[in-house]
């Protein structure tokens, strides 16, 4: 089993099959009931396995599974129907009889009313309370019951399960970390790391201390050590369903392809979404990627290291996120991670210094205006940011943005008929619901009217020539043949 970014299920699967499409492989994966998991089954696992599955980029943590089995009696009984009276039914009859009564009676009687109905309030809060108490409170018997069946799941599987799944734990320390210890299956020093989805009569903690207990019963030589292990068994208990494994990798594996002193920005994107949104690109080679807004270079980093056959150009508007993405391209350089050419320049992500029609492919991290910027201020930036992709790519070229401006990609850029959005998909970033979304460019002389298209041919030459009044590159004078070029000539062999 592998954990990857909830939302990215299929392109796991997808790269997992590619993988190892010479061997005898299943995937499976069910985003409804388990979501951010993909179950996989390799036959003959060999060293060579071992460096294949070092190599996923769209996975974090894998683990090999003991069994998987229903649990009975984890979950809380349903809750039964109250037999007792409604208070808050009595308490609006009681107000509406006294709003009649009201009329009738003196300015000290109604203070005297008043305050009754004060009271009646007061005490319905506090019955509520009592009985949302008592609701959360759990029978102590039925919560023994259930980390008693927990820890009877330890049993079910037999010596042979836990040492087939603890061989390849072995094996793959053997081969990846270069362990080698003939008596550790004897005198293993594990931990347990427990994981629930789901209401249940017990905590996290509580189950995890179970099952270590059952192991120790099982294995009495293993000693229980939560920090610094040798190997970690993975409990992961999903409404009734327990799943028992023991943990292949210890650190993420998406990571493990990102050079470890990156400088990291203050939205940093996870290498797996990054592999994502290059893997949906579907680049080819000779391409010609450009990521206007980089940050720290997790994009156009990921896609040299894998996609090497692109051109990568990389810019920010912050002199901050520019030092830093070069930075790291220096780290991967170094570590001889990089193998294509990716050039890194500040520049302002609404004017681009490319010539029209010059750019195969668009694939950036959109700001949410939380962290970076505001949500008033991405009604104007996105606009504009579109419009110049749309002039510098290609009649063919697409973008592939991630966003969480779900309703203002739908109202001020798809509803423009510029961009179709082709495909799109939903993952969970960090807590937050967020789009990628893929978008091909639409010909102006077949899906715009003629109108449109002039509207935005001189809605971009206004806006260059404006730029350029404002900037003037050393050594260009204002009204020269370079000034007036559709691209300011830079000192650079890689500009377009």
């Amino acid at each position: 089993m592998a954990t990857v970014t909830s939302g990215l299920e299929h392109i796991a699967a997808a790269e997992i099959g590619d993988a190892f499409l010479g061997s005898q492989v299943e995937v499976q994966y069910d985003r409804k009931d388990y979501p951010g998991r993909v179950f996989f089954s390799v036959s003959n696992m060999t060293e060579d396995s071992f460096s294949i599955l070092n190599g996923l980029h769209s996975v974090e943590y894998v683990y090999c599974l003991i069994g998987r089995i229903t649990l009975q009696s984890c979950c809380p009984p349903p809750a039964q129907p109250t037999t007792t009276t409604d208070d808050t039914e009595q308490l609006k009859s009681s107000l509406q009889e006294k709003e009649g009564q009201e009329k009738q009676s003196d300015e000290g009687e109604k203070v005297a009313e008043k305050k009754e109905e004060h009271k009646k309030r007061k005490k319905a809060r506090e019955d509520d309370k009592r009985r949302k108490k008592k609701k959360t409170e759990v029978d102590p018997q039925l919560k023994e019951k259930a980390l008693a069946e927990i820890a009877s799941a330890v049993s079910i599987y037999n010596e042979t399960d836990w040492e087939t799944a603890y061989g390849v734990w072995k094996s793959y320390a053997r081969a990846v970390k270069g362990i080698r210890n003939s008596e550790m299956l004897s005198t293993a020093i594990f931990s347990v790391s427990a994981r629930t989805a789901g209401s249940h009569l017990f905590r996290e903690n509580e189950m995890g201390e179970t099952l270590a207990a059952s192991i120790q019963t099982l294995y009495p030589r293993w000693r229980q050590q939560c920090r610094n292990s040798e190997m970690e068994i993975m409990a992961y208990l999903r409404n009734s369903e327990l799943i028992l494994g023991f943990t292949i990798t210890q650190s993420s594996l998406s990571m493990s392809h990102v050079s470890a002193s990156r400088d990291l920005g203050v939205t940093a994107l996870k290498p797996a979404i990054a592999y994502a949104m290059l893997r949906m690109a579907q680049l080819r080679p000779g391409m010609i990627v450009v990521d206007p807004m980089s940050g720290c270079g997790t994009i156009p980093q990921m896609g040299s290291n894998i996609w090497s056959h692109c051109l990568y150009f990389a810019g920010d508007i912050s002199e901050v996120a520019v030092r830093k993405t070069k930075n790291n391209e220096d780290s991967a350089r170094e570590e001889k991670r990089r193998t294509a050419p990716c050039d890194v320049f500040q520049w302002d992500g609404t004017l681009t210094p490319f010539r029209d029609n010059s750019v195969d492919m668009v694939i950036t991290d959109m700001p949410f205006g939380k962290r970076i910027g505001n949500k008033q201020g991405n009604t104007k930036l996105y606009p504009r940011i579109f419009q110049e992709m749309y002039r510098i790519v290609r009649e063919g070229g697409k973008a592939v943005v991630l966003t969480q401006e779900t309703e203002l990609m739908q109202s001020k850029i798809i509803s423009r008929k510029t961009w179709k959005d082709e495909e799109h998909m939903d993952i969970n970033q960090g807590g937050m619901k967020t789009r990628i979304y893929v978008l091909s460019k639409v010909n102006a002389s077949e899906e715009c009217s003629g109108q449109h298209a002039r509207e935005l041919s001189v809605e971009w030459k206004c806006l260059w020539a404006n730029k350029q009044k404002e900037v003037h590159p050393p050594g260009i004078e204002p009204g020269s043949p370079a000034w007036k070029a559709d691209i300011i000539p830079l000192d650079h062999e890689c500009w377009l």
